[in-house]
């Protein structure tokens, strides 16, 4: 095989201001892009799984279908609010909250009634 130096700085050519300044966002906001990253493909295969199409799933949601493939990129920064309604609409869960199952409400004032000793009451 002949080695070609033309090909090879082609290949090898610095990265555009462009795509550096994109590395440099995925490198800030890894955290929760990686959590995007997985709820998409959760949903992804909730959706392969199920047999539900981006039109159906985009209707079942309330929202276009170019929006849909804006979530299924796993680059959206999700409020709770989208996520909530994902999870109502697939009956499934994408989040969880660590501890919530040691909170109960005692009335419908929504006071906080401690069910783990492990967790300090509003006394201490």
């Amino acid at each position: 095989m002949k080695f070609n130096l033309e090909r090879l700085k082609e290949v090898a050519k610095p990265a555009s201001a462009e795509a550096l300044a994109e590395a440099e966002y995925r490198k800030k906001n890894w955290d929760w892009l990686e959590k995007s990253a997985l709820i998409a493909l959760d949903i992804h295969a909730y959706l392969r799984k199920n047999d539900i199409t981006k039109q159906e799933f985009a209707k079942m949601l309330g929202v276009t279908p170019a929006q849909v493939t804006k979530l299924l990129s796993g680059k959206e920064n999700l409020g709770l609010k989208t996520i909530s309604k994902i999870e109502s609409v697939l009956q499934m869960d994408l989040v969880s909250i660590p501890n919530f199952e040691h909170y109960y409400t005692t009335s419908y004032n929504m006071e906080p009634m401690l069910v783990n000793e492990d967790i300090p009451s509003k006394e201490d």
